[in-house]
C-alpha cells in the first residue's frame, strides 16, 4: 500500500523471493490482489495530485485536522481518499491498536460497520498473512471486480463500485481514465454520487472511451444485513448491473422512499 511496490534486491544480497517462504507468499497474494483490483483507485488518486497537489498517501491528521489525536499518529494512513491501513508493525505481535476518530468505517474483508469513537480500537487475531483495512464511510471505492497477473489483463474486467454509506445514506468518489502508456491521451474524469434515494449518479468529463462497464454495486451500510444472511456471509448487499461509464446516467440500486 504505496505508490511505489516491487521486491528488489541487489544481485549480491541474500535471495528474497515471495515464494521462498509460505507466510510470505501468502501475504503477498493477499495484498497485491488487493493492490490491483484498487489500480484505477490509486491511478485517480495520482491524477487528482498532479492536479491539484492533493496527496495520495495521507496522515491520518490530513482527513482529520480537528481531532488533535491523529496529529501525531505515525503507524497508520490513507492510502488514497478512502482506505485506511492499519498495519501489525511489531514483530510476533497477533494484534495492533488503531486510533480511529468520530467517524463510521467498514472492514475491507467483510465490510462489518465499525464505528470509530476517538479512540484506539483494538484488532486482534491479526494473522502474519494479513493487514488490517478499513473503508472510510462517504468515499466510493471503484474496484476492479477481480484481480488479475498484468496491468493489461486487469483492463479487461469490469467495476465492482464499493459505495460504504455514511451516516447521511450518502457517498461519492471520482474515477479517472487515459489508456494508461501515452502522454497526449484523451482522458475521462468521472464523478460517482450514491443518493439519499438509492441511485447512482454518473456525471463527468466523457473524453475517452472505456472499453468496460459497472458490473456490480456494493452497497456497505443503510439498512445492510448481518453476516450470514448476506452472499458469502458480507455485511453488505450487491446488485448485478450493466452501467456505461462513457455517459451520464441516473441508475436506482436499491428501494427508497
Amino acid at each position: 500500500f504505496m505508490p511505489f511496490f516491487r521486491n528488489h534486491a541487489d544481485v549480491a544480497s541474500t535471495n528474497q523471493e515471495f515464494y521462498l517462504w509460505e507466510t510470505v507468499a501468502e501475504s503477498a497474494r493477499k495484498a497485491i490482489a488487493i493492490r490491483y483490483r484498487l489500480l484505477d483507485y490509486m491511478y485517480t488518486a495520482m491524477s487528482s495530485a498532479s492536479a491539484d497537489g492533493s496527496p495520495v498517501l495521507s496522515p491520518m491528521f490530513y482527513m482529520y485536522p480537528e481531532d488533535k489525536e491523529t496529529w501525531a499518529l505515525e503507524n497508520q494512513f490513507f492510502y488514497g481518499p478512502g482506505l485506511l491501513v492499519a498495519p501489525v508493525l511489531a514483530e510476533g505481535a497477533t494484534s495492533v491498536d488503531a486510533y480511529l476518530p468520530d467517524d463510521l468505517f467498514y472492514d475491507w474483508y467483510t465490510h462489518e460497520p465499525i464505528r470509530g469513537r476517538a479512540a484506539l480500537h483494538t484488532f486482534s487475531d491479526v494473522d502474519t498473512t494479513h493487514i488490517p483495512l478499513l473503508i472510510r464511510s462517504g468515499v466510493i471505492l471503484p474496484a476492479r471486480e477481480s484481480s488479475a497477473n498484468t496491468t493489461k489483463e486487469l483492463r479487461t474486467r469490469d467495476f465492482e463500485i464499493l459505495v460504504p454509506l455514511a451516516e447521511d445514506g450518502t457517498a461519492s468518489g471520482e474515477l479517472f481514465f487515459d489508456d494508461g502508456e501515452s502522454l497526449d491521451s484523451d482522458t475521462s474524469r468521472i464523478t460517482l454520487e450514491y443518493t439519499k434515494h438509492g441511485k447512482l449518479v454518473i456525471d463527468g468529463d466523457f473524453g475517452f472511451e472505456v472499453p468496460v462497464a459497472i458490473s456490480k454495486v456494493t452497497l456497505l451500510g443503510g439498512a445492510g444485513c448481518k453476516a450470514g444472511q448476506c452472499e458469502d456471509g458480507m455485511f453488505s448487499r450487491s446488485k448485478k448491473v450493466h452501467i456505461s461509464l462513457n455517459k451520464k446516467g441516473s441508475y436506482r440500486v436499491e428501494d427508497r422512499p
